[in-house]
């Protein structure tokens, strides 16, 4: 966004300059001197002058070449500024998107582990009493490892995503 913003400015100024080719240019010169040592009366005198020029352009194409070219860059720009736009708000619409659905599997799975830990808790339990087995009791554990080892790569991945978003509002923010 910021090449295309120096690339209006140029094309801009390149507008204007096409403009100013086709107005009359007006040159106005104002000066004085004065002679310093001997030599005649008439040259020991301040000597004072303005002298005006006018010229107008004639050939116009030139001027008008460069107006349509610095137009047609312009809205090109336009175009190509909208699209850009577009593509960054579907970009953080994405974003968004991501955040919510891995917040709604981070609950799920925290959920789970919960669930897990409960499992892994009751089938101890069991074991103590003579109702289960260590086969069992080791399954449920790395149950509830499994499930906690998921819950930290949600979080990361939750925790990527928003801070790809907040930058990408951030950059959104310092454009505009």
């Amino acid at each position: 966004m910021k090449l295309i913003k120096l690339k209006t400015n140029e094309q801009s100024n390149q507008l204007k300059y096409g403009k100013n080719l086709l107005q009359p240019q007006l040159d106005l010169e104002i000066g004085a001197s004065k002679d310093q040592g001997s030599g005649s009366y008439n040259r020991s005198q301040t000597n004072n002058f303005a002298n005006i020029t006018m010229s107008i352009p004639l050939q116009f194409s030139e001027a008008r070449g460069k107006i349509n070219s610095a137009e047609s860059k312009l809205n090109s720009i336009k175009y190509q500024t909208a699209l850009l736009e577009d593509q960054i708000k579907v970009e953080i619409d994405q974003l968004i998107i991501k955040i919510l659905t891995i917040n709604e599997a981070f609950y799920l799975i925290e959920e789970e582990v919960k669930l897990a830990q409960k499992l892994q808790e009751s089938e101890l339990e069991k074991f103590k009493q003579g109702a289960s087995n260590f086969f069992l009791v080791n399954l449920r554990e790395q149950e509830n490892a499994n499930s906690q080892a998921t819950l930290i790569e949600v979080y990361k991945e939750l925790q990527n995503s928003l801070v790809d978003y907040k930058l990408a509002i951030f950059d959104n923010k310092e454009i505009n």
